[in-house]
């Protein structure tokens, strides 16, 4: 053996599995594409976090998707888009590849965002095609790999297009799963979408996002509250709550309609909004209405456009929001995207996935291996499997992932005034020492306050009047301060 096979003590997951993985390079050498599966996810580790964006058809995937990248990239409207899975990636120049099960590559033509046709067409994409790599300079893509995924309807584990969409889950470090609005299907399709039982008891990668939540408040200009109260009920006593870390409403015509506003549309809303408020009211009532309304400001052409991009529902609050001041393209732009529910689900990305980038990574790559160790077993490989398996039920960094989800789903039985306290201790803003204590101190100072929150949370984990499920969280934050004073004073810890 090699001491490459090995982390240093005390090393932190991202080595240990990396090490985990150049051992399994050793033992797979005669197998050609166990070794570059494996090669794979060793780059894996170096590159941008992946998030992939699944549910059912006609979800309102591609719709959230751009509005998350700032650009109309992925086409959107039933057939129209890519029939695999695709990679949206920030890079210097524009550039689209088709990549075949060889491995082989063809550039595909691109059009600009905004014509309709998405930066693709999907009829230009070869039948043979395995996934599409899109690279577009975009500010929004640094440091994250958005991925489109065809839908697949639920329950169907056995349809065509499910092992296809399995293979995809698996190389991504997350989810966001889209769905118009909670449906009994949506917890099976989750359940599948786990796969491994350990994956499944252990949901720490997946968001939920109720995609027409405007629908469910009726379309007025108030809907997301409702919305809002929706999801939070789901959050606390649905099946969804167990599957994943956090459930929450966009508005995704809307926020795509924000985050890609131009000076026309602009115009055209501005137009509508300067239409005197009981005759707006009235051709607002439906999409017929507006589209046959006579408003001389306004052609019927706009109009249209209109409601293709922002739906009723965001052409009504737009309206109102002009009314109200936001009178200028990037102030309106500013305050739908935050209306729309797209702010609050970027920050939830960065707080549960890029926050903890690394962890995930780690733990995707392991659950790759794994299912390779089981699917192609070779001499030296069990042993290496039972580590594997330990790993992802053992490793404190993975710990504090399931933990976390816990605390936000409200599942651990901490009292309300301890949560907050065990969700930062655990990396929930961050992971340097200074964003887990809360303090831009020195390492003195940092190091007395570990201290002091050490002794806090051993005390709650020892104390027999509290639920298990509470001495348990307490447990996990006990070991984190724990690591908090070895990092910031070997030796004390």
């Amino acid at each position: 053996m090699t001491t490459e096979w090995f982390a240093p003590p005390g090393a932190g997951i991202g080595a240990v599995v990396q090490a985990t993985l150049r051992k399994a390079l050793a033992l797979y050498q005669g197998t050609p594409h166990a070794s570059a599966w494996v090669h794979h996810h060793l780059r894996r580790l170096e590159a941008p976090l992946s998030v992939a964006i699944v549910g059912p058809r006609q979800a309102g995937k591609s719709t959230l998707l751009n509005a998350l990248a700032g650009a109309e990239l992925a086409a959107t409207g039933t057939g129209t888009g890519i029939p695999v899975a695709t990679w949206y990636t920030d890079g210097p120049t524009a550039q689209a590849l088709a990549y075949s099960s060889d491995g082989s590559a063809l550039e595909l033509p691109m059009s600009s965002p905004g014509t309709g046709l998405g930066v693709v067409n999907g009829p230009d994409v070869p039948a043979e095609t395995e996934r599409v790599m899109i690279e577009w300079p975009a500010r929004s893509l640094r440091g994250i790999a958005l991925i489109d995924t065809p839908g697949v309807d639920a329950p169907a584990a056995s349809g065509p297009g499910w092992p296809r969409l399995m293979r995809t889950v698996a190389e991504a470090d997350a989810v966001v799963y889209v769905t118009p609005r909670p449906r009994p299907s949506d917890v099976e399709f989750l359940e599948a979408l786990h796969g491994s039982h350990l994956a499944r008891a252990n949901p720490v990668n997946v968001v939920v996002v109720f995609s027409r939540a405007d629908e469910m408040g009726a379309g007025t200009v108030e809907a997301m509250v409702t919305a809002r109260r929706i999801a939070r009920q789901h959050l606390r006593d649905s099946g969804l709550a167990a599957l994943c870390q956090h459930i929450l409403p966009v508005a995704g015509l809307l926020s795509e309609g924000a985050r890609t506003l131009q000076e026309p549309d602009f115009a055209a809303l501005a137009g509508l909004a300067g239409v005197e408020q009981n005759a707006l009211s009235a051709i607002l009532v439906s999409a017929d209405r507006l589209a046959a309304a006579a408003t001389p400001s306004v052609s019927a052409e706009a109009r249209t456009r209109l409601l293709r991009r922002f739906g009723l529902y965001g052409i009504r609050l737009a309206t109102t929001l002009i009314r109200r001041g936001f009178d200028t393209t990037r102030s309106l732009s500013a305050e739908l995207t935050q209306r729309g529910g797209l702010v609050e689900l970027r920050e939830t990305i960065s707080q549960l996935f890029t926050g903890g980038q690394d962890v995930l990574k780690a733990r995707s790559a392991l659950l790759g291996l794994e299912t390779v160790l089981r699917s192609d077993p070779q001499p030296g490989t069990r042993d290496l499997f039972l580590e594997v398996r330990r790993l992802l039920a053992d490793a404190h960094e993975f710990r504090e992932l399931r933990l976390l989800a816990a605390l936000r789903a409200g599942r651990t039985g901490l009292p309300g005034d301890l949560v907050e306290e065990a969700v930062q201790l655990t990396g929930g803003h961050g992971s340097s020492p200074g964003e887990r204590l809360g303090s831009e101190s020195g390492d003195d100072e940092l190091i007395e306050i570990a201290e002091g929150a050490l002794e806090q949370w051993r005390h709650y984990a020892e104390n027999p009047l509290a639920a298990q499920s509470a001495r348990q969280a307490a447990q996990t934050v006990v070991r984190s301060c724990e690591g908090l004073i070895a990092a910031l004073a070997p030796g004390l810890a």
